[in-house]
């Protein structure tokens, strides 16, 4: 795999009740910022595409775009985003501490679950760093807020 600008290889795994899986999908790591079109392992020829993650949730505060370890947040349930109790106990009705929908923090209909993914996607695509793609995506929702009327006046129906 060396000869290919291959230098790592992880395994996807999935859990199942309680049990960790291995999937046929495997995660490789390249010497080089272009992906090639394929790669050939045992005689065979196997495309690849860009691995786009997951949005990274804090376990503490349930915010996106950090970890546990640096969190300076409270601990949050992710349940229903009360600060001070763990969501194993909780038997509140669920509330998202990101978009305050009604699902839980980790739920992967979150409207800003779905966006996190969307910008995730941008930065590898695009290969911009996630500062860089913040800054951009802000200008562009500038952008388009100054082009919305303020006072938007919409036609009376007739009587």
């Amino acid at each position: 795999m060396q000869a290919q600008n291959v230098c790592d290889v992880r395994r996807i795994t999935i859990r199942r009740d309680g049990q960790v899986l291995n999937t046929k999908h495997l995660i490789l790591t390249f010497n080089t910022p272009d992906l090639p079109q394929t790669v050939k392992m045992a005689y065979i020829r196997c495309p690849v595409r860009p691995y786009i993650p997951n949005p990274l949730r804090c376990f503490q505060c349930q915010r996106f775009g950090h970890s546990k370890t640096v969190c300076r947040g409270q601990p949050t349930c992710s349940r229903c985003a009360e600060v001070g109790h763990d969501s194993a106990d909780c038997k509140a009705k669920e509330r998202c501490v990101n978009c305050k929908g009604d699902h839980s923090s980790f739920s992967r209909s979150c409207p800003t679950w779905l966006l996190e993914k969307e910008i995730t996607a941008l930065k590898i695509k695009n290969k911009i760093s996630y500062p860089r793609l913040g800054v951009l995506y802000r200008h562009a929702r500038q952008k388009a807020m100054r082009r919305r009327p303020a006072n938007p006046t919409y036609p009376q129906p007739f009587k």
